[in-house]
């Protein structure tokens, strides 16, 4: 949970709204309230959002977890991504996918190239 929390409270502090985001900035908005506006307003930011962070856990999980973690860490992180928690945004199956595909394939995804 460290892992996956540090990599939203990383990216709250360096958020910016990306070029022709429907979430415009409010006066005064902090870099941490302009992520969270953005991160409720806009599914595929959520998705992404979250991907990078259980990303984050299961990688911890593979090195740091016990033998029991290792064997379970894909399909429970998994399963959180794709559950209610996130809004649904994706099947357990896509989940398990994005967790465990190589960053260069993650980030084509992320730009829309594959």
């Amino acid at each position: 949970l460290v892992a996956h929390e540090g990599v939203h409270g990383t990216r709250q502090e360096q958020f910016e709204v990306p070029m022709g985001d429907e979430q415009p900035l409010i006066p005064g908005d902090t870099p941490m309230a302009a992520w969270w506006r953005v991160y409720l307003m806009n599914r595929r930011f959520r998705l992404a959002e979250e991907t990078l962070a259980h990303r984050a856990e299961y990688r911890y999980l593979k090195i740091h977890g016990s033998r029991l973690q290792r064997r379970s860490a894909l399909s429970k992180v998994s399963k959180r991504l794709s559950s209610n928690l996130y809004g649904g945004l994706v099947k357990k199956s896509q989940a398990r996918d994005l967790i465990d595909m190589s960053d260069y394939e993650l980030e084509l995804i992320m730009k829309g190239l594959i």
